[in-house]
């Protein structure tokens, strides 16, 4: 590998202490780390997939993250970018529910006619965790998860079992990270 980059996304680009925190990777570790703003971390996930996934034409990307979902489509019509501050992490934190999370969606109402033909492409913890669950896989392999299809019954499906269970019984569903099984359920 000739270069590479670090950079910070949602969480380190609004703390308090960013500045404290990059000095710190510099100091220590000597990592130079960016911290990049909601639009060039969509670029990178949308070119991640274009690199990961080259035979899926015009895919409308989404980065679900921590704390910022980030959108990406390049399409005849142009490109289109959008961070939003609400993730799996974020929606716990402040214990959103489904209302809440589609308040926080309704921008993108505007654009469901123009996007309808476009395929759907997750990144991220969350999605890969959600194909894993699907795979019950007991040790996670990025092989079997990348590129893996969910369909919204899936997914449902997914859900419906996690939010039947207490937290104890996620921390134990193969396919769930135990550190993720209390972030889960509002990143759905």
């Amino acid at each position: 590998m000739d270069h590479t980059d670090i950079v910070a996304t949602s969480a380190v680009r609004e703390a308090g202490n960013r500045d404290e925190f990059v000095e710190e990777a510099w100091r220590e570790c000597r990592f130079n780390v960016r911290v990049i703003d909601g639009n060039e971390e969509a670029a990178l996930s949308y070119l991640g997939v274009k690199k990961g996934l080259s035979l899926i034409a015009s895919p409308l990307v989404v980065d679900l993250g921590g704390g910022s979902t980030e959108f990406m489509l390049e399409n005849a019509g142009g490109v289109f970018a959008l961070s939003l501050p609400l993730g799996a992490v974020r929606a716990t934190e402040t214990r959103m529910n489904s209302d809440a999370i589609r308040r926080a969606l309704a921008v993108l109402n505007q654009h469901k006619a123009e996007w309808a033909d476009n395929p759907l492409v997750f990144v991220g913890g969350t999605a890969a965790t959600l194909a894993a669950v699907k795979l019950k896989l007991r040790e996670y392999r990025s092989e079997l998860v990348h590129g893996q299809m969910l369909s919204c019954q899936d997914v449902n499906e997914i859900y419906n079992k996690l939010n039947s269970l207490t937290l104890p019984e996620r921390r134990l569903i193969p396919g769930l990270q135990p550190e993720r099984a209390d972030i889960i359920l509002p990143a759905r």
